[in-house]
């Protein structure tokens, strides 16, 4: 019997607290000061990976206009050289 005495004033004697302490009003204002330039920090680094992939789409649009040109050019120039040959 003294073991289950002991069991149940072990159990009782984990009480909740409910007073707030400047302790916790500290880590609450510290925890959300972190997650809000967390926040910042990874909105910074999406704004600046869109503009990266922006410009890579311009530039690969620019490299694609003028591969067309050059396909375009070189098969008019190989026409061009056949007929004076069979000339």
């Amino acid at each position: 019997m003294s073991n289950e005495s002991g069991n149940q004033k072990g159990l009782r004697a984990i009480r909740f607290d409910g007073t707030v302490t400047m302790g916790n009003v500290l880590t609450l204002v510290s925890m959300t000061g972190a997650v809000f330039a967390l926040w910042r920090n990874m909105e910074s680094r999406i704004i600046i990976a869109e503009e990266r992939i922006t410009t890579m789409d311009k530039s690969l649009n620019r490299v694609a206009d003028n591969m067309e040109k050059l396909t375009i050019y070189t098969y008019q120039n190989r026409s061009y050289h056949q007929e004076r040959k069979s000339e």
